[in-house]
C-alpha cells in the first residue's frame, strides 16, 4: 500500500506533467496565432495598396448594373405602387426615467474596480515566482528571461495573458521560496486552470482572425509563398473584370434607354 507521501509525490508529478504539456500547446498555439496575425497585417496593407481602390471601383459597377437590371425588369413588367403605410405616431412622453441606471446597474458599477485589483495582485504574485529564478543579482544569464517577464507583466490585462507570454523554462515547475508543499500544489493547480483559460483564450482569438474578410485571400497568398508579384497579378486580374463589367453595364444602358423612349409613360409626355 502507498504511503501518503508517496501519492502527494505522484499527484504533485502529475500536475507536473499536465502544466508542461498546457504550456508547450499554448505556446504552439500562440506562436500560430501571431504569425496569422503579422500576415493578415502584412496582407492587409497590401492589399489597400494595390487592390482596395480596385475593388471600390468593381463594387460601384456591380451597384450600377444591379440598378439597371432592376429599372429593366420593372419596364418590362410594371406593376402598381403599393399604398403608403398609415402611420401612427406615438404620443406617449419619455420623462427620462429609463435614461436612469437602477439600483443594480449602480451597485455593478461600484463592484466593478474589484476584479481589476484582484487580477493585478493574481499577476504580482506569478512575477514574485519567476523573479526569485531569474533575477540579475542572482542569475545575470538570465537577463533576457527578466526583460520576457516584465514585458508580459506590464503588457497583460491579466494573469492568464501574463502566462501567455512567459516563455516556458525550469522556473515554471520548480518550489518557490520556502514554498510548502501544500501551497506549491495549490499554486500548480492554479496555474492549471490559467493555462486551460488561456489555451481556451488564444484558440478563440486565432478564429476571429481566420472570420477576417481577407482571410481566404491571405491563405491565397502564403501559399503562394508571399510572393511580391502576387498583387501585381491580383490587380490585373481585377482590371480585366472591371473592363468586363463596364462592358456589360454599357450595354444594359443602351437596353434601359431604348425601352424608355418607347415606354407608355414616355409616349404619354411626348403627347
Amino acid at each position: 500500500m502507498k504511503s501518503s507521501s508517496h501519492r502527494r509525490q505522484e499527484h504533485l508529478e502529475t500536475l507536473i506533467q499536465e502544466i508542461e504539456t498546457l504550456k508547450t500547446t499554448l505556446d504552439q498555439k500562440h506562436a500560430e496565432y501571431l504569425d496569422l496575425s503579422q500576415g493578415l497585417e502584412a496582407f492587409s496593407a497590401r492589399y489597400t495598396q494595390y487592390i482596395e481602390s480596385l475593388d471600390k471601383q468593381k463594387f460601384e459597377l456591380q451597384g450600377e448594373i444591379q440598378r439597371c437590371r432592376s429599372d429593366i425588369r420593372n419596364l418590362k413588367n410594371p406593376q402598381k405602387p403599393l399604398p403608403e403605410p398609415t402611420v401612427i405616431e406615438d404620443t406617449d412622453l419619455d420623462d427620462g426615467a429609463s435614461s436612469l441606471p437602477s439600483q443594480e446597474e449602480r451597485v455593478q458599477n461600484d463592484t466593478e474596480t474589484a476584479p481589476i485589483d484582484a487580477a493585478s495582485d493574481d499577476k504580482t504574485r506569478l512575477r514574485r515566482h519567476f523573479v526569485h529564478f531569474w533575477h540579475p543579482d542572482r542569475r545575470p544569464e538570465n537577463g533576457e528571461l527578466m526583460l520576457a517577464l516584465n514585458t508580459a507583466f506590464n503588457g497583460s490585462q491579466d494573469v492568464v495573458d501574463m502566462m501567455i507570454a512567459i516563455p516556458w523554462h525550469e522556473a515554471w515547475i520548480q518550489p518557490g521560496e520556502q514554498e510548502p508543499w501544500r501551497d506549491r500544489l495549490g499554486r500548480l493547480t492554479d496555474w492549471k486552470f490559467y493555462l486551460e483559460e488561456g489555451l481556451e483564450r488564444v484558440e478563440q482569438r486565432l478564429a476571429e482572425l481566420q472570420q477576417n474578410p481577407r482571410y481566404p485571400g491571405y491563405q491565397k497568398w502564403d501559399s503562394a509563398g508571399r510572393e511580391t508579384d502576387y498583387f501585381a497579378t491580383l490587380s490585373e486580374q481585377q482590371r480585366q473584370e472591371i473592363q468586363r463589367l463596364e462592358q456589360t453595364l454599357a450595354t444594359l444602358q443602351a437596353e434601359l434607354a431604348k425601352m424608355q423612349m418607347t415606354s407608355p409613360a414616355h409616349e404619354e409626355s411626348n403627347e
